[in-house]
């Protein structure tokens, strides 16, 4: 669990700069220091350095659920912040994407930006307990959710969507006649040179 959620946010920003075509403009060095924090974070969860991670582990059973619990550490809340900050610059990445592409690929952008930050406002609910106690963590849920969405944002909707309107901008521009009708051979449209 704790490999997961402590290297995906870093994952998941890298992930948006292929999408949004700057991975290029970052060094490797720079790509690198993406996962620092969260390695730090990952040794403080196993061995409790350079920081601790939690206070106070203990196993109870409430209504006979094992539970495990812990008090918080600095380790914990670092990588808290850390991943909250990642997620957050990753949404307004999405988001500059999303305002500043071409109208073709405007809703694909609006897709993958409003599932990432959808996804990640339900965690913070879920965390702070807005939605009630839960006796689950959410975050992979949440991470999974958004993995999920981007990959169908970025592999699934341009073939449903853009392509569609590809085809119709080219259809609309060319100077050839087109003329489409349906099964009845009933004429259902035409382009402007054949109008």
């Amino acid at each position: 669990k704790y490999i997961g959620v402590i290297l995906v946010p870093p994952s998941l920003v890298i992930t948006s700069f292929i999408f949004i075509h700057k991975l290029e403009q970052l060094s490797l060095r720079v790509r690198g220091l993406f996962f620092v924090i969260p390695l730090l974070n990952l040794c403080s969860a196993l061995t409790g350095f350079p920081y601790p991670f939690a206070h106070h582990p203990a196993i109870h059973f409430d209504m006979g659920i094992p539970m495990y619990t812990y008090e918080k550490g600095f380790g914990f809340l670092f990588n808290a912040g850390y991943s909250y900050a990642v997620i957050l610059f990753t949404c307004y990445l999405l988001y500059i994407r999303a305002i500043k592409s071409p109208k073709i690929y405007r809703l694909q952008s609006m897709f993958v930006f409003l599932g990432c930050s959808v996804t990640m406002m339900l965690n913070i609910l879920f965390v702070t307990g807005l939605f009630g106690a839960l006796y689950i963590d959410t975050k992979p849920v949440s991470i999974l959710l958004t993995l999920l969405i981007f990959y169908w944002g970025v592999y699934s909707l341009p073939v449903s969507m853009i392509i569609p309107y590809a085809r119709n901008l080219v259809i609309e521009n060319m100077s050839d006649l087109v003329f489409i009708v349906d099964n009845a051979d009933q004429l259902i449209d035409i382009n402007p040179a054949a109008r």
